[in-house]
């Protein structure tokens, strides 16, 4: 792992290191919120695509849509990287803060007409708000 960190670009390190908070994968969406807000999405998918290119992210899909995530080895060693940077805080508090706008998006819905939609999507980011809670 050291050796395919160590050939990151300077671009590169930071946003692998930020997307380790999420335990369970990740859309482009939260990627952008948690990784740099205010981005360029463009930047941030380019990012992302180097980091799949490299076989470092896994891209799949979920709810119709792009859903990115680590191996949990992986995931783990991006983790101890971010733990050891002074990013580690702030990259923590705003995936808190994405997870609580997303819940406080769902709570509404969750009793309308689109309840399975966000149910579903609520079940594959459990893991996620249960990481932002903790």
């Amino acid at each position: 792992m050291d050796w395919s960190y160590g050939l990151l670009s300077a671009t590169e390190k930071p946003l692998f290191r930020a997307l380790s908070v999420f335990p369970c994968g990740w859309t482009l969406e939260a990627a952008i919120a948690v990784a740099s807000p205010g981005a360029d999405e463009f930047e941030v998918l380019d990012g992302l695509a180097h980091l799949v290119d490299k076989s470092l992210v896994v891209k799949g899909e979920g709810m119709g849509a792009a859903r990115y995530g680590f191996l949990e080895t992986i995931r783990q060693y991006g983790r101890e990287a971010l733990d050891a940077t002074s990013g580690a805080g702030l990259a923590r508090d705003r995936h808190a803060a994405f997870s609580l706008a997303l819940a406080e998006e769902a709570e509404p819905r969750i009793k309308g007409a689109e309840q399975n939609v966000w149910l579903d999507r609520l079940d594959i980011e459990h893991g996620n708000l249960r990481a932002a809670i903790h």
